[in-house]
């Protein structure tokens, strides 16, 4: 497999993915999001998920800034707050179906989302679990 020219030492990722594949179709790779992965993605044809601590830190920073700034009304501060609040319930919950619910009530108004929160969306898969592998690099 051609390694991509723009990461110095791709050989660690390459290895994992080689390492890990067992005989199971390849989903996503889970990184820090590192816009050099990109390319090694797409020769892999994989999806690149962001690892949920750097979800939460990429929220967080945007959430801080609108939080500080004297722009934003308290009223919509308090709504950036709750939208928040909202999502890391999705994240934290134990259970897969009451996740899925949470995340169904947050998107069911795709216009109330905040405009930054909405950057961010993605479709959600909601597929029925397959006999995939996602590798956390």
């Amino acid at each position: 497999m051609k390694k991509s020219p723009q990461i110095q030492n791709t050989q660690p990722l390459y290895s994992l993915y080689e390492n890990q594949q067992k005989n199971k179709p390849l989903k996503a790779i889970t990184t820090d999001h590192v816009p050099e992965y990109k390319n090694i993605m797409d020769e892999l044809k994989v999806k690149h998920q962001l690892c949920i601590f750097h979800f939460y830190k990429m929220i967080g920073d945007k959430l801080y800034t609108l939080l500080r700034s004297k722009k934003v009304s308290l009223d919509e501060k308090i709504r950036l707050k709750l939208y928040y609040k909202e999502i890391r319930e999705i994240f934290d919950t134990t259970n897969h179906e009451t996740s899925l619910n949470l995340l169904d009530k947050l998107l069911s108004n795709l216009d109330d989302i905040p405009p930054f929160l909405k950057k961010i969306h993605n479709k959600k898969d909601t597929s029925q679990p397959q006999k995939t592998h996602t590798i956390h690099a």
